[in-house]
């Protein structure tokens, strides 16, 4: 999910599981109809409740149809690298860049949550499966996909807890989520946001990025927050293992943003 607004001149660069879709909800109804709002079609009109101000969040992503599977790697969170290349230098150096930090700890088990969220909720869903006259032109994708199928529900009737945890960080699980992760907040090897909002004080910073821009002032939404049990820390899913290996592959971030287990 990315907001390249024209009219405020500003980007925003959108981390999976940093509360994008809340502020992506929140200042979608600010954007002026020459402004980009590139996300997942699937989410259109999903927040009408949100007392029924959002009827459309996707605007303009035509600007980024071309982008190749490298470039988005299979995930609708574009990279800063990716949007400066197809904004211009121009732009991208002139224009406001903001995003989302999160203590890896506490994302990774985020992430984890909300990916067997998923896996349960696409088994309650119709799946269309090849007759076995297909079998032979499905071959080898047809089986994959059964496999996969198969092995996402095992993997989500299981509970999360710490073995889980330990097991998906050694299975190399979410591989493309796991390993982009550095790459929102570093750009050719440096800092490139004018302002990081960090996600343990979301609504204060996002009210102080709102004034530096001079935009209304809007409360944030609740959006995709209820994956994870209430009350639930991230401490209590993490071995010694997970916790050093947490540590080493996002020490980037933990380092430059002061993070701490």
């Amino acid at each position: 999910m990315t907001i390249i607004s024209h009219q405020h001149k500003f980007i925003f660069v959108r981390p999976p599981k940093t509360a994008g879709t809340s502020i992506i909800v929140s200042l979608a109804s600010l954007c002026g109809d020459d402004d980009v709002l590139y996300t997942d079609p699937s989410v259109d009109g999903v927040y009408l409740d949100l007392n029924n101000r959002y009827s459309n969040l996707v605007r303009n992503a035509h600007i980024f149809d071309d982008l190749t599977v490298a470039e988005t790697r299979q995930t609708t969170h574009l990279l800063p690298r990716v949007i400066r290349n197809r904004v211009g230098d121009s732009v991208w150096n002139e224009y406001f860049k903001f995003t989302v930090v999160r203590n890896p700890w506490d994302w990774f088990v985020s992430l984890y949550w909300w990916k067997m969220d998923s896996w349960r909720e696409a088994e309650s869903l119709p799946v269309r499966v090849a007759s076995p006259k297909e079998w032979p032109k499905a071959g080898y994708y047809y089986a994959r996909r059964q496999w996969t199928q198969a092995w996402q529900r095992y993997q989500a009737s299981r509970p999360v807890n710490k073995r889980a945890i330990e097991q998906a960080l050694k299975g190399n699980w979410f591989k493309e989520r796991i390993s982009m992760f550095p790459e929102f907040y570093f750009l050719d090897g440096r800092l490139y946001a004018d302002y990081y909002i960090r996600f343990e004080n979301l609504q204060p910073d996002f009210d102080a990025m709102q004034h530096n821009l001079r935009l209304p002032a809007e409360p944030l939404p609740k959006a995709r927050a209820n994956t994870r049990p209430q009350g639930s820390g991230y401490r209590e899913y993490y071995t010694d293992w997970s916790k050093e290996y947490i540590a080493r592959q996002y020490s980037r971030v933990i380092d430059e943003f002061g993070y701490s287990f």
